[in-house]
């Protein structure tokens, strides 16, 4: 087992088994993942190991799935979490709040978007795309199949 960070191994990283294993640059996603994001998450809400449903996924697992063309699951910057309606909104909004220190001394919010799907889907979805212009990260819910934005106008 290669440990990504204390509490992820790759393996549990890579839950598809299509054969298309993760680019160097993909596993240094996913690493930055476990160690700015999800350990923070699993911290804070004492999740168990079953919890995380994906993370990278191929373009031919991807697509098997109905996942978004554009996914950033593809990249190894996204995880899938396993949480009832009530607690994707206090990960949602632990997640947005997540500071890092790098070595430079810069402090980065890792987490530029996250999704909720309540009822159905059971899961909240973080991923580590760019914040938008004003520092804001890229929010939505999927109700009744439809994506929604929760991102506010400015």
């Amino acid at each position: 087992m290669t440990r990504l960070s204390p509490n992820f191994t790759l393996e549990q990283m890579i839950k598809s088994d299509d054969h298309y294993p993760p680019s160097y640059r993909e596993i240094a996603n996913l690493t930055a993942l476990t160690h700015h994001v999800l350990e923070f998450i699993w911290k804070r809400f004492n999740l168990k190991a079953d919890d995380l449903l994906s993370a990278y996924r191929s373009v031919a697992h991807n697509a098997a799935i109905g996942g978004a063309k554009g996914s950033r699951h593809l990249t190894g910057d996204a995880a899938d979490i396993r949480a009832d309606d009530a607690l994707q909104i206090e990960i949602a909004a632990y997640a947005t709040t997540i500071e890092v220190l790098l070595p430079s001394g810069r402090t980065v919010y890792p987490v530029g978007g996250f999704g909720i799907y309540p009822g159905r889907k059971g899961l909240v979805h973080v991923d580590q795309r760019p914040r938008l212009a004003d520092g804001r990260a890229t929010t939505w819910a999927q109700i009744d199949g439809k994506y929604e934005s929760l991102t506010p106008a400015m």
